[in-house]
């Protein structure tokens, strides 16, 4: 018996990071009502790609179809390292300051 393997290179797509199924004719229930999430998109005043980026960020569906723009939260909980750290964002920002306004003393 004689086994040959073939030289052509085979793509595999990559595992989606977490469950993120987001098209439009997908059934969303929401206060026991069921409508395709396109629909309740439109009912709400929402663009489509502004629903599937927000489940594609892992909002769930209750979130993602909420009207209204949202602020990030990816620096929610910085904080300096160090009193250092602060006084040097402080300067920063004086700097800053006085480069907008060369009148401000």
């Amino acid at each position: 018996m004689h086994t040959s393997i073939s030289t052509q290179s085979v793509s595999l797509p990559r595992m989606p990071l977490r469950d993120t199924t987001c098209a439009g004719a997908t059934p969303v229930t929401l206060d026991d009502v069921t409508h395709p999430a396109m629909v309740w998109a439109e009912m709400r005043g929402l663009k489509w790609s502004t629903v599937k980026m927000r489940r594609m960020r892992g909002y769930s569906w209750r979130q993602a179809l909420e009207a209204g723009r949202r602020k990030s939260p990816w620096m929610d909980n910085w904080a300096p390292v160090n009193d250092a750290q602060m006084r040097r964002i402080d300067k920063e920002h004086e700097r800053r300051e006085a480069r907008r306004d060369p009148f401000r003393r």
